[in-house]
């Protein structure tokens, strides 16, 4: 790792053909600076007609202070953060403008999400928006020459986030369970029958499942074939020239293959690598 200083920040790079930049586009920074102002107005006009003697007037001003600090680094954030990069090298820039300049192969570990990217070195990690301009570029110069294990490169899965969601709807729906489970004489003796704990019984299984499938469900990438796992732990081998439907709705892709359909949740990390390959 080798910090680089403002004079030499692109020289190296940019010498070269085939540079790139990712960063974060200007309306982030205005939308920030905007919302700092409105803050910043508001705190103003408590000020001007209120005293700050009262709890609630202070506690609001309290509040409104932390949200203007909090939208100015976010401009701030938007404004600093980015990273230019070539086939061999890039130089990345944090929150607070500091640079540094990697190979890609001290690229030690990889973890991608929907909503960040955790990139390794010996002695950083660094953290980018998966949702840049030209950030698959750069991942697929990272998968091709960072420097740790690629097993998992072919693998496309589910975020963790969905199994937090499933924690938390879980221990949700067990608690309002408890409302009918134990005895209460307010509540109505319909809902108390047995088709009602048949309900009660059956969102909770579902839950489950949803919760604890999404830690099973995989696609397994081949060069001629993927492997489909659901969510139960089944695997199902095809071919990716047997893909004959493919159907986008809002929260699902729906693939055909043969007489089978395969749902697919198009957040899944590492789907635009299947995608790929079925188009």
């Amino acid at each position: 790792m080798k910090k680089n200083t403002m004079k030499d920040r692109t020289k190296d790079i940019k010498n070269q053909q085939g540079y790139h930049t990712l960063k974060y586009s200007k309306n982030y920074i205005w939308f920030g600076i905007v919302m700092t102002l409105i803050f910043l107005s508001t705190q103003v006009a408590l000020l001007v007609s209120t005293q700050l003697n009262d709890f609630d007037t202070l506690g609001t001003f309290i509040v409104l202070f932390f949200l203007c600090c909090l939208t100015i680094l976010f401009s701030i954030t938007c404004k600093n953060w980015g990273i230019i990069f070539n086939n061999e090298h890039f130089i990345y820039r944090t929150a607070l403008g500091r640079e540094y300049k990697f190979l890609f192969s001290d690229v030690i570990d990889y973890k991608r999400g929907t909503e960040i990217i955790v990139l390794k070195t010996d002695k950083k990690r660094l953290f980018l928006d998966p949702k840049l301009i030209d950030v698959n570029i750069f991942l697929r110069l990272i998968e091709k020459k960072g420097n740790f294990d690629k097993t998992n490169l072919n693998e496309i899965r589910l975020t963790r986030g969905n199994f937090w969601v499933g924690i938390s709807c879980s221990i949700f729906s067990i608690s309002m369970s408890f409302l009918f489970v134990i005895p209460n004489n307010t509540v109505d003796d319909t809902v108390t029958s047995w088709w009602g704990y048949l309900i009660i019984i059956l969102i909770n299984f579902s839950i489950f499942i949803f919760t604890f499938g999404s830690l099973k469900w995989r696609i397994f990438l081949n060069e001629e074939s993927f492997t489909y796992v659901t969510y139960f732990g089944r695997r199902h081998i095809c071919k990716y020239s047997e893909v004959s439907r493919k159907s986008f709705t809002t929260h699902f892709v729906i693939i055909k293959v043969k007489n089978k359909y395969f749902f697919i949740d198009p957040n899944a990390i590492g789907i635009e690598k299947f995608f790929r390959k079925i188009n």
